[in-house]
């Protein structure tokens, strides 16, 4: 017979028992489904030039397990991109991977700014200005693994009147650039360099007034680069001392040059060297304005006219990006 005292023990054991047995099923549970890291990839058929399906196939490839679960949309006309990135923030998307160019990335980054969602960069543009700037391989295949074992780097970004940039916005000579290779019909890096070449010799210097962080200054420029990152793409440095995490935007005046300097000019745009050229005036500095009507700019590689002028801020540590170790 079971005395009061050994019943007592046997209530208290049962109901023990069970927590313990629902607390290992719960355990087993979590271990068969662990969280998998939930991806929106952007992809922008047309940019650079590139067939994406065969970048589409590696990216489901390697990360189709356990680990990630893959969502992919694909952009069909200007500002898709931004649309998309505010759907996959809506799904709780932990990462938003971007196969584009410049541009595109621009777009995307109009939504994570201020965000705690790191932008992958699986680079499939023209230029690829950013991704070379931050050191992200330019083969799909490994720009990819940044997914999984990429770091988080936090980079400054800027605010053009009612937009924002990431890597080099510009008025002048590549503003004009922009505009043609977006009505030219043809992507990529060739078709650039032939309107570039196009261009060059019946384009006129234009007078610029600006107010740099409440100083004004007025320069005859071939060209006026805004920039966050060093360089335009594939190479060409505007900017060689630009950091995109010093919390400074810097200002490139390439002055008017006589013809005999384009070649020192252009070796120097490949050689990192730009900012040692005596036609060239380098200024670091927080905010821009430019009270001159109807200016034709460019912004990361886009075309864009601002009838009322351009007023410019850069907005320090805003956006995450994946980067390598």
């Amino acid at each position: 017979m079971f005395s009061k005292k050994n019943l007592y023990r046997l209530l208290f054991f049962f109901p023990s028992c069970l927590i313990v047995f629902c607390l290992r099923e719960l355990t087993a549970e979590e271990k068969e489904t662990p969280h998998k890291k939930h991806v929106c990839v952007i992809v922008n058929p047309i940019s650079g030039g590139i067939n994406k399906k065969p970048i589409v196939k590696k990216i489901q490839k390697k990360l189709n397990n356990a680990q990630f679960e893959v969502e992919i949309f694909y952009t069909h006309k200007r500002n898709d991109a931004t649309e998309l990135a505010k759907i996959a923030l809506e799904h709780h998307a932990d990462v938003i991977a971007v196969v584009g160019g410049d541009g595109t990335v621009n777009e995307v980054s109009q939504v994570l700014v201020g965000t705690s969602t790191p932008l992958a960069i699986i680079p499939s543009g023209s230029g690829n200005g950013l991704a070379r700037h931050l050191h992200i391989p330019l083969k799909s295949s490994k720009a990819i693994d940044l997914i999984k074992n990429g770091r988080i780097e936090t980079i400054d970004t800027v605010r053009m009147n009612d937009r924002l940039y990431l890597g080099v916005a510009g008025i002048g000579f590549d503003a004009e650039v922009g505009w043609k290779f977006s009505e030219f019909g043809h992507r990529g890096f060739l078709s650039y360099l032939l309107l570039t070449l196009k261009e060059f010799p019946i384009y006129h210097p234009g007078v610029y007034d600006l107010i740099i962080d409440g100083k004004k200054i007025s320069r005859e420029a071939f060209l006026v680069s805004f920039a966050n990152s060093s360089q335009f793409g594939n190479g060409v440095y505007i900017a060689p001392l630009a950091k995109i995490d010093d919390g400074n935007l810097d200002v490139i005046i390439l002055k008017k040059f006589p013809p005999y300097g384009t070649i020192k000019i252009a070796s120097q745009l490949f050689h990192h060297s730009l900012n040692r050229s005596k036609y060239v005036e380098t200024i670091k500095c927080k905010e821009i304005t430019i009270s001159q009507p109807n200016l034709k700019a460019q912004i990361d590689g886009e075309p864009i006219i601002f009838p009322s002028g351009i007023h410019l801020q850069i907005v320090p540590a805003s956006l995450c990006v994946l980067v390598p170790n």
